[in-house]
């Protein structure tokens, strides 16, 4: 797990996206999928700094040469 500050960049309340950058200066850009997490990026501003916890995970698909 990862620990981190992110600006917000925008926030688009009808897809209830929020965008953001971090320390590593690449834009992410994320989809609440929780109604209260829904609400709590309504109430968000571009420049607004929050705290991040999150983890990364990278998915491999292995099929049979045919």
């Amino acid at each position: 797990m990862r620990r981190c500050r992110v600006t917000v960049t925008a926030v688009d309340s009808a897809t209830n996206s929020i965008c953001f950058i971090g320390p590593d200066n690449v834009p992410r850009n994320v989809i609440a999928q929780k109604p209260e997490v829904q609400a709590f990026i309504r109430r968000l501003r571009p420049g607004n700094e929050l705290g991040s916890v999150y983890e990364e995970a990278l998915a491999i698909s292995v099929e049979p040469m045919t």
